[in-house]
């Protein structure tokens, strides 16, 4: 179990991470639930994808299998909803969005043994409603939301919980998320949360961390979350003992399509929450003739000679990307590439001309040959013994494959 201690403004927290987190949570729900006369209420507040909603609903399938009868009340059901936040200048960000006035309302109503009626809200412009589902006053009450913790609600809690996740982790979180539930283009998903969601974080919900008992942190978890991307790459690379001329013309022997030569270059950063070298992740920015392409990567897998890992890539706009990496990290590196492409069957090889530049000194990495495909139902015997045959016809039966990314090398 991890333990912290963090003092803000003479009041102690205790941080936890998830699965301890909610161990103890749990625990101390039971243990006040069972002393207490009437409704013991909890509530969770944290930031966007911080993952309380995920943890509300495990606490209460854990509280419900020890036999107390739970409620779960969201803030979200009480939006007053797009227009009254586009007439007003408020975003879904701002705790005016909530109606405060009706959530205590409803939440004094069960404390005091009368039922309510849930409200519910379609995320569109107009605002909560009364739904027909009766909500009893349970034995416990949770209430879930984004500023629940703010003055005007936070006195109703017995029991006061914040999530809490690094800028990296959110980022990513909410990228995929929102992409696949909502339909938005990846970069203005980012754009948003860049430009709104975080600073509005840090004005409203940062701060009431220091009221919560207990801090419970919900890393991003590469090895689980980064599938989530939904897209994923598989390549195999091999340093060249013949030029990129000898190469190139080798290629095209063999019948390879060249499909375009472009110049690429990749600079890598580290958000200031995490080291992505220790994680196996890379987040770039590539620039590549007139386009800027935000990149990030997953950890390779550790199974076979294949480097296969989650890739979630778009285009941004020069504009935005200053105002990301002001607000995600430093630069670590760049690498520099001529690189020519090829089509030759199924396979996308390509031929890289690397450059490293690191802490201002550049270095000649070499010529080397890169093979790709994006197929999901890739036989990795069958795509080894192809790459293998093009190898040999091209004089580099020899060469031993580079499992590194050319950042790492």
């Amino acid at each position: 179990m991890r333990i912290k201690e963090y003092k803000i403004e003479v009041i102690y927290m205790r941080r936890y991470d998830l699965n301890s987190g909610l161990n103890v949570l749990t625990e101390s729900i039971k243990e006040q639930a069972d002393s207490k006369k009437g409704m013991l209420k909890v509530s969770f507040a944290g930031g966007s994808a911080s993952g309380k909603s995920t943890g509300v609903k495990e606490i209460m399938e854990r509280l419900r299998t020890l036999g107390f009868v739970v409620e779960l009340i969201s803030a979200d059901g009480y939006s007053f909803g797009g227009k009254y936040a586009t007439e007003n200048g408020i975003s879904f960000d701002d705790p005016e969005y909530i109606n405060v006035k009706t959530i205590r309302a409803d939440i004094n109503q069960l404390d005091g043994g009368k039922d309510i009626f849930r409200k519910k809200y379609d995320f569109g412009d107009e605002p909560f409603y009364e739904s027909e589902e009766i909500i009893s006053p349970p034995d416990i009450l949770l209430i879930e939301g984004l500023f629940v913790l703010r003055d005007d609600l936070r006195d109703l809690a017995d029991i006061k919980v914040f999530f809490d996740i690094g800028l990296h982790g959110w980022i990513l979180r909410r990228t995929f998320r929102d992409t696949a539930r909502t339909g938005m283009m990846p970069a203005d998903i980012l754009s948003y949360c860049t430009e709104t969601v975080e600073p509005k974080y840090r004005q409203w919900v940062l701060n009431t961390m220091q009221f919560a008992d207990i801090v419970i942190e919900n890393e991003y978890n590469p090895e689980i979350e980064a599938k989530n991307s939904g897209r994923h790459e598989v390549q195999l690379k091999y340093k060249s003992s013949l030029n990129e001329e000898e190469l190139i013309h080798e290629l095209l022997k063999l019948g390879g399509d060249r499909l375009a030569v472009v110049r690429q270059i990749d600079t890598y950063y580290n958000p200031r929450d995490r080291n992505l070298r220790e994680t196996g992740e890379s987040m770039r920015i590539r620039n590549e003739d007139l386009r800027i392409i935000w990149t990030y990567k997953g950890p390779k897998n550790k199974d076979n000679l294949l480097s296969v890992r989650s890739k979630y890539e778009f285009e941004i706009s020069r504009d935005f990307m200053k105002k990301f990496l002001d607000l995600y990290g430093e630069e670590i590196k760049i690498i520099k590439k001529i690189r020519t492409m090829f089509l030759l069957g199924s396979l996308v090889i390509t031929v890289d001309n690397v450059v490293r530049i690191e802490n201002g000194i550049e270095e000649d990495l070499g010529i080397f040959l890169e093979f790709r495909t994006n197929t999901k139902t890739t036989d990795t015997k069958i795509l080894i013994m192809k790459i293998e045959n093009i190898l040999n016809n091209i004089g580099l039966e020899s060469a031993r494959a580079e499992n590194r990314s050319y950042v790492e090398i």
